[in-house]
């Protein structure tokens, strides 16, 4: 019997640098093109066609379509770089929720007050809700993307991001071996050191108090 069919195949056709509306900011982009296969025993054998053609962003990984690798000129980099920390705390936050298996309404409303108390602004449930969606949903790898924006960050700012993802894991008692995986390697991500981790959660009171 000769078993035939078709699949979809990403490959990267470009790469280069453009205006992420995201990040607000400039940032290595890829162009991906996205063709269909003619497969033969499952074994791509011929294109059949462009089924599409989208820019990831290398920095937050967002998907965008082509148009807009012609947008204007960059942001004020400073605003753009205080954007990304805000949402890459949400991500620090969804990733140790999801980890935990904790996307409760409790759950939430804790990572919204930590949000506040680290950045001095409040932040609806919802929006925390959405980020915890959109990685679970979206696949995002927020250890690749905290790698790729850790570079732009000082250490005071890599510490509240790593002091934001204890807060969330210890909000309900001492860290569970998957939410102490979880936190060590967002600190890994930021190029913190274990010994550097330790410190910081000696200092927060859940988990000296947990301790």
């Amino acid at each position: 019997m000769i078993i035939w069919g078709s699949r979809g195949r990403t490959s990267v056709v470009q790469e280069g640098q453009f205006l992420c509306p995201r990040c607000r900011s400039n940032q290595p982009y890829q162009l991906k093109r996205v063709q269909r296969w003619f497969t033969l025993y499952f074994i791509p054998i011929f294109p059949m066609g462009v089924l599409g053609e989208y820019a990831e962003c290398g920095q937050c990984l967002t998907t965008w379509k082509t148009e807009v690798l012609t947008a204007g000129p960059p942001a004020d980099r400073e605003q753009a770089v205080q954007e990304e920390l805000r949402r890459a705390m949400r991500r620090s936050m969804a990733m140790v929720l999801l980890a935990s298996g904790r996307e409760d309404a409790a759950a939430i409303d804790a990572g919204s007050r930590i949000f506040r108390k680290q950045v001095g602004m409040s932040m609806p449930d919802a929006e925390l809700s959405r980020e915890v969606k959109d990685v679970r949903e979206q696949g995002i790898d927020v250890k690749r993307y905290l790698a790729n924006f850790g570079a732009a960050l000082n250490p005071q700012q890599k510490e509240s991001l790593v002091t934001a993802a204890c807060e969330v894991a210890l909000f309900d008692g001492p860290l569970e071996p998957v939410e102490q995986e979880a936190v060590s390697a967002i600190a890994q991500a930021l190029g913190l050191s274990d010994a550097h981790l330790r410190g910081i959660l000696a200092g927060i009171p859940a988990a000296a108090a947990s301790a």
